[in-house]
């Protein structure tokens, strides 16, 4: 990495925090009511439990307008700031937080559609799309560990049980 124009790092070419788009502007600005916006998706959404609620959406907000200030292409992996915010999430909507996610999806899409300049639209929905993907690939495996390691528990004792037993037997 090396500096660029105005301090910004660069990796071969690309700066790492790119302060123009709008979107991320707009998404700080509007954090609050892109969560009240999540939170209604939600609670219509007929794939989810009526009323469902994501629990703390603004840290999750505020993650993805960072990462749309940073480019992450394909190979570098999901963006560290939005997995945080998203394990974090998930921890607390348990499965659900794959179906909450698709709906921050649409109350992101909602508020940020017709306000991007044309010269941005591509690069923004590019990194919204990326951002938001890895998230929702972060919540599903984060998920499914905690089903998976449920599955081996006994809920009352927190001993395992004969599922954990017949694992460790084959390791053996």
């Amino acid at each position: 990495m090396k500096p660029g124009r105005g301090g910004k790092q660069r990796l071969v070419g690309i700066d790492l925090r790119d302060e123009s788009l709008t979107a991320a502007r707009l998404l700080d600005a509007e954090a609050a009511g892109v969560a009240a916006d999540w939170r209604q998706l939600c609670r219509w959404d007929p794939e989810l439990p009526p009323d469902t609620e994501p629990p703390a959406p603004e840290p999750v907000i505020a993650a993805l307008a960072d990462a749309l200030r940073r480019p992450q292409p394909l190979g570098w992996g999901a963006d560290p700031g939005v997995t945080g915010a998203v394990d974090a999430f998930t921890d607390r909507a348990g499965p659900l937080a794959i179906g909450e996610l698709v709906c921050l999806r649409e109350a992101v899409s909602r508020r940020l559609r017709g306000r991007i300049p044309a010269d941005e639209q591509e690069e923004t929905w590019a990194r919204f799309q990326m951002a938001l993907d890895r998230a929702m690939a972060g919540a599903a495996r984060r998920a499914f560990t905690h089903l998976e390691e449920a599955a081996s528990m006994d809920f009352l004792t927190g001993v395992g049980n004969r599922r954990a037993w017949e694992d460790a037997l084959r390791v053996e």
